[in-house]
């Protein structure tokens, strides 16, 4: 504890010419690594615990062809609703219904003494048909987000709509059909999991997308090679906090109402990958994303993880896209370690000078990026390394525990004037019940700090969330 105060405070005692010693604050944060465990990307994070293996460590594009596990457990009521159900065509027969509730209190403490603080509860209910046709089935999830305390004069925490205010939205309800075995055509509003669309899962109810796409993959030869691909063109968006659809465009800062045209492959071969990822938004934004991964074979109880990522943002209008006129590239690289249980990584990433990276459409995929800090500043400089602990070899299944520790320096407005450096520290603790009438329950405590001296955009705040999801069919 005494040395992750060191590194927090490290930027009150040091002055913002001290960039002789960045590497000495590397150095700290990289002390830190191997006391316990690394994260994987932050989105997945906010849908499931930390990973207990290096291998389990998603990346962002992996998190694009990775399925959400199907929940089947047996209770008093599936179990007698399947037997009943059990001469029914497939499409009633094979039907899924999921209650999701969630309950979250959020806790901000800005610089100024200003608060936004609120409880709220809610979450979903979901329902997935089974084939009709061997070929077709729909989904739908309505949404809901309630006030439990919201004190008028406490507003801005995104658990509720502006004002304090619950809403119910309609965020899923879409058709599919299978193309092939491993082919699939969707359109309607649903989810999304790519590295700059995704559900952005960390308040009350997730962002959703209205529009069409197609997802599948091929086997190349052997089971150790395979091509995946996403393509599709989103009209809409649903924002985490929100029971309305609006443009892409609109999301992104623009006035017009153009959708997104996005774009995936990933090649997997032999414990390594490589992918490409491009969004085209007309008149408003370019993103093109790319990443490499290699996972070795290795023996024993080490499993090591490394990757790395590019992305390059070009400005498609004159008008400013989420409060920067020039957008422009960052670069990241990550390695990944693993023994018993306990995961360790470090990530470092670099900005050009061209202008900000920003991330309009969920949580940025950058391996630099906590809980709090979602964009990267022109010319600036990241090191975070996550660390996480699952401590099922110590008796105590479900249980888990994580920190992230970041540190930001060297960056500049689009005219050349410093900003001043920021580091963030974020910790959490996980309880997930692994047997019994709770099985599922998931508590999750998390405690965040995002600092820099002079700051306006240093925060401190407060999560606590409980979710569950019970099967009903």
């Amino acid at each position: 504890m005494d040395l992750v105060r060191s590194v927090f405070n490290s930027h009150f005692v040091w002055g913002s010419d001290a960039q002789a010693r960045v590497f000495a604050r590397i150095a700290g944060v990289a002390a830190l690594t191997f006391g316990a465990g690394a994260w994987c990307d932050q989105d997945a994070l906010q849908q499931q615990p930390a990973p207990e293996n290096a291998r389990e460590a998603v990346t962002p594009l992996e998190s694009s062809f990775r399925e959400r596990p199907v929940l089947r457990e047996l209770n008093a009521i599936t179990d007698a609703l399947h037997k009943k159900l059990q001469n029914a065509p497939p499409v009633i027969r094979d039907s899924q219904i999921t209650l999701k509730p969630r309950v979250y209190y959020y806790d901000q403490e800005q610089p100024n003494g200003a608060i936004k603080e609120a409880v709220a509860g809610g979450g979903s209910l979901e329902y997935r048909s089974g084939l009709m046709f061997d070929r077709f089935h729909l989904g739908m999830e309505l949404f809901t987000s309630q006030p439990i305390y919201a004190p008028q004069d406490r507003d801005g925490s995104l658990l509720l709509k502006p004002g304090q205010e619950g809403y119910t939205a309609l965020g899923q309800a879409y058709v599919a059909a299978k193309l092939g075995e491993t082919h699939e055509l969707t359109a309607g509003r649903s989810v999304y999991d790519t590295p700059y669309v995704n559900r952005q899962f960390n308040r009350m109810t997730p962002n959703t997308f209205e529009g069409v796409s197609v997802k599948g993959a091929f086997k190349l030869g052997t089971e150790s090679k395979q091509f995946d691909y996403l393509a599709g063109y989103l009209t809409d968006i649903k924002q985490r906090n929100s029971d309305t659809f609006i443009p892409m465009a609109q999301a992104a800062g623009s006035t017009e109402d153009h959708g997104t045209a996005m774009t995936e492959v990933l090649f997997s071969a032999f414990g390594a990958s490589i992918g490409l990822a491009e969004y085209y938004t007309p008149d408003t934004l370019n993103i093109f994303y790319a990443e490499a991964t290699y996972t070795p074979n290795l023996t024993g109880k080490w499993d090591v993880k490394l990757s790395a990522q590019g992305t390059d943002e070009r400005t498609l209008t004159s008008r400013a896209v989420l409060g920067s006129t020039v957008l422009g590239r960052e670069y990241a690289m990550r390695a990944t370690l693993s023994r018993d249980n306990a995961v360790a990584s470090l990530a470092l990433s670099t900005a050009d000078d061209r202008g900000a990276v920003v991330s309009p459409w969920g949580n940025s995929p950058s391996y630099t990026k906590g809980v709090i800090k979602n964009d990267a500043r022109a010319g600036e400089y990241g090191a975070l390394t996550s660390l996480s602990y699952a401590f099922a070899r110590a008796g105590l299944e479900g249980l888990s525990a994580g920190a992230i520790v970041g540190y930001y320096w060297s960056a500049r407005t689009s005219d050349g004037t410093p900003l001043q450096d920021e580091h963030e520290i974020d910790l959490s603790m996980d309880y997930k019940v692994p047997t019994g009438a709770l099985k599922g329950l998931w508590l999750r405590i998390q405690r965040n700090f995002l600092h820099g001296k002079g700051d306006p955009e240093a925060t401190q705040e407060w999560r606590v969330i409980l979710n569950w999801e019970i099967p009903l069919l």
